[in-house]
């Protein structure tokens, strides 16, 4: 019975990280044509004011087939954005409940087993190595699940700010008026483009966990270790 609950929660590690995994990098891949597309639109834009140099004036006109072309390429990197958004919505609600049920499972594990080590001479645990290894590999690989969750949330969240990063990094005020305007309204929609793995909708894993639970964690284990010694001395 303990090697299939092993085995389930080895499963439902590797299958929330390999999607995790690849929802990451296709946010890399959106931030990486995002910038090449902002590269070419300078480019483009820069060959323009060159050549109307040539012609006695700064001021570079688009006409109409330029703009639909780039207004054409700024609808793709949106739609390839709000499929995305699409993907992590529907990776949530098929993992979001397991994922909140292991992250918790983990933790009161975790402290369970802190408990134990720490009055392992109450429970003559000292003098049965066998268990005390039990408990130690334990320890290691609920807090080490709690760990993974926490940073591949953290790698979901900061992936998911990259295009628009490489949108500000680009150099849109050499760009016609027009053209910075559509970037513009894009960035506005990509403003608030913050993707967490979400535990049910509950709560967003991500290391911000990390204080609460270790606050819990010491909470717990001193209430524990306080019951305990009243307990001892009657």
């Amino acid at each position: 019975m303990r090697s299939i609950g092993i085995l389930y929660t080895a499963v439902q590690v590797v299958i929330v990280f390999g999607l995790n995994f690849l929802i990451v990098l296709k946010f890399r891949y959106l931030a990486h044509i995002t910038s090449k597309v902002m590269q070419q639109l300078n480019y483009e834009s820069v060959g323009k004011k060159y050549s109307h140099r040539l012609q006695g004036t700064d001021i570079v006109i688009l006409n109409k087939p330029e703009t639909e072309m780039i207004t054409n390429k700024l609808e793709d990197l949106e739609s390839f954005n709000h499929h995305l958004e699409e993907i992590i919505q529907d990776f949530n609600r098929a993992l979001g409940l397991s994922v909140l049920i292991a992250v918790t499972s983990s933790l009161y594990t975790t402290m369970y087993y802190l408990y134990r080590l720490s009055t392992a001479s109450d429970f003559s645990l000292t003098s049965n190595k066998r268990e005390r290894l039990h408990y130690i590999i334990g320890l290691i690989g609920r807090s080490g699940k709690l760990l993974g969750y926490m940073l591949m949330g953290n790698q979901m969240l900061k992936n998911s700010q990259q295009p628009l990063e490489a949108i500000r990094k680009s150099r849109i005020l050499n760009l016609p008026m027009v053209t910075q305007q559509q970037i513009q309204t894009l960035m506005l929609q990509w403003l608030d483009n913050k993707s967490y793995m979400s535990a049910g909708g509950i709560v967003n894993v991500g290391p911000w966990l990390l204080a609460p639970i270790v606050g819990n964690v010491i909470t717990y284990l001193l209430v524990a270790l306080q019951f305990n010694e009243v307990k001892h001395h009657h």
